[in-house]
């Protein structure tokens, strides 16, 4: 069985891959900032223990709004600059709001990010020795010398599959509203 890009349904298409590439990059930046944000937030529970739960939580699902915006404003750019493309599959995007499919893309995005990073700490914890401290494998907070190559790789290939699976699941659902409509 082959998808539309005539390779084996199950090795990811080039939309997945780019997609984990972009949520790798996303996860990368936020958690450079959050070496920022974080010492601040734990200065802010100390002093102001409600405002500092406020800020953590936000903290958390941060990455389902930088998700959203960066993807509603590319394909902004898309629809401006290459208005004819077929890259876009939403249709012509309006205004400065994202809307529900670039708020989806979001939340997925971040539930991406949760999987892709449990998957990877655990396989890491399974083909580390005993001896290599995993805090120095895992170490996202320094960018310039901790490029985790195997996690990243990990980290990179699980988000593919994942978003082939969301791809995978939205085909079965049109094809399933298309044999409904045709009845």
């Amino acid at each position: 069985m082959r998808n539309s890009n005539n390779w084996p349904v199950w090795l990811p298409n080039l939309d997945s891959w780019m997609s984990a590439m972009i949520v790798a990059l996303v996860t990368f930046g936020l958690a450079n900032l959050g070496g920022i944000i974080w010492p601040l937030i734990y200065l802010l529970l100390w002093f102001l223990p409600r405002l500092g739960i406020v800020f953590n939580f936000l903290a958390y699902i941060s990455p389902i709004f930088a998700l959203a915006v960066g993807h509603h404003y590319f394909h902004l750019l898309l629809d401006k600059y290459l208005p004819e493309n077929s890259f876009s599959k939403m249709g012509k995007v309006e205004g400065f709001i994202p809307g529900l499919i670039s708020w989806w893309e979001g939340l997925y995005g971040w539930v991406v990010i949760l999987l892709s990073v449990t998957v990877s700490n655990v396989i890491i914890a399974f083909l580390s020795a005993p001896w290599i401290n995993p805090i120095l494998v895992l170490n996202w907070n320094n960018p310039l010398t901790s490029i985790p190559f195997l996690p990243l790789v990990i980290r990179c290939l699980s988000a593919a599959y994942l978003y082939h699976f969301e791809y995978l699941v939205r085909q079965h659902w049109l094809a399933l509203g298309s044999k409904i409509k045709s009845n």
